[in-house]
C-alpha cells in the first residue's frame, strides 16, 4: 500500500507462486506494507496483520476498519508541504515506537502516511529526516496512497484482514499457529536489522528455533548468509530461489545489480 523500507512489492510476483494450494489463514509477522499479501491471489477466511511498528499496524487497522474515515483524514492535509510534514514527523516522534495506540486513530495514522509516502525509500527511523520534495515533476506517493483507498482491488484486500496486533513475532506465531495456517515470514536481513527495527535481538536464531515445531506451513524470505545454514539445514527444509534487482525494481535497468534470494519452506 505504501513503501516501506524491506517492502516487497516487486517480490510478491516471485513469492506466491509457491504458496501451497491448500490453507484457510494467512499471516505475516513482520508485516510491514504487507505487499506480498496485496499483490497475491490470497484467499483465507482468516487474514493477519502484525508488526512491531504500532504506527504501521494503526494505519492498516483504519483503513480496513473506515477506509472513507480514512480518506477523509488523508485529504486534510495536502501533499508536499514541507512544514506540514515536519509537523507531522515531530508529532510521531513525541510518541515513538515502542508505546501502544489505541486503535483506529484515524488522525495519527494520517500524519503517519504523511511522513511515511514523502521520505526517501520509506526510511521514518530517523527524527531528522526531511521531506523528498518532488517539485511537482510526479505525483506523489501520498497521493497514490489516496487513489489505492478508491480502488476496489485494493478495498477489497484490506477490508478482508480481519486481526491487527502489534506482538513479538514469536508471540505473533505461538498465537496463530495451527494446522491450515500460512505464514509468510520477512524477518530483516541478516546484519541489516538496525534499519527496521528498534531495540531486536536474535530476530534470526529465535525465528529458527520457533519454526522447527510450528503446526502451520510457512515460507520464510531470506537472502544467503554465513549461518543460514546452520540455521534451517538442507535436509530439514525446502529451498527455492528468484533472481531480482536489489534495487526493488521490477524491470532491469543498466548496471544495476541482481541478486538470488532464498526462500525457505517446510513443505
Amino acid at each position: 500500500m505504501i513503501s516501506y523500507i524491506g517492502g516487497k512489492k516487486f517480490h510478491a510476483k516471485y513469492i506466491s507462486p509457491y504458496f501451497p494450494e491448500e490453507y484457510d489463514g494467512y499471516c505475516e509477522p513482520f508485516s510491514g506494507a504487507f505487499w506480498v499479501y496485496l499483490q497475491s491471489k490470497v484467499i483465507a477466511k482468516d487474514i493477519i496483520y502484525n508488526d512491531a511498528n504500532p504506527h504501521m499496524v494503526n494505519l492498516f487497522c483504519c483503513c480496513s476498519s473506515d477506509i472513507q474515515k480514512m480518506r477523509k483524514e488523508l485529504l486534510k492535509y495536502p501533499p508536499q508541504i514541507d512544514d506540514i510534514f515536519n509537523e507531522c514527523r515531530d508529532y510521531i516522534f513525541d510518541i515513538g515506537f515502542c508505546n501502544k495506540i489505541d486503535m483506529p486513530n484515524y488522525n495519527l495514522a494520517a500524519k503517519y502516511a504523511y511522513i511515511q509516502t514523502q521520505v526517501f525509500s520509506g526510511n521514518t527511523l530517523c527524527d531528522k529526516t526531511k521531506m523528498t520534495n518532488l517539485k511537482g515533476k510526479y505525483k506523489s506517493k501520498y497521493e497514490h496512497l489516496i487513489d489505492k483507498l478508491h480502488n476496489d482491488r485494493y478495498i477489497e484486500k484490506i477490508q478482508n484482514i480481519n486481526d491487527f496486533n502489534v506482538l513479538d513475532f514469536v508471540d505473533c506465531i505461538d498465537k496463530y499457529d495451527r494446522e491450515g495456517m500460512l505464514f509468510y515470514i520477512d524477518p530483516p536481513y541478516y546484519n541489516m536489522e538496525h534499519y527496521y527495527t528498534i531495540g531486536e535481538n536474535n530476530i534470526h536464531e529465535r525465528l529458527s528455533e520457533r519454526v522447527k515445531s510450528i503446526k502451520g506451513k510457512f515460507i520464510i524470505s531470506y537472502y544467503e548468509f554465513d549461518k543460514m545454514k546452520k540455521y534451517y539445514p538442507n535436509d530439514e527444509y525446502i529451498f527455492e530461489t528468484y533472481n531480482i534487482n536489489s534495487q526493488n525494481s521490477n524491470r532491469l535497468k543498466i548496471n544495476s545489480t541482481r541478486r538470488d534470494e532464498v526462500l525457505i519452506k517446510n513443505f
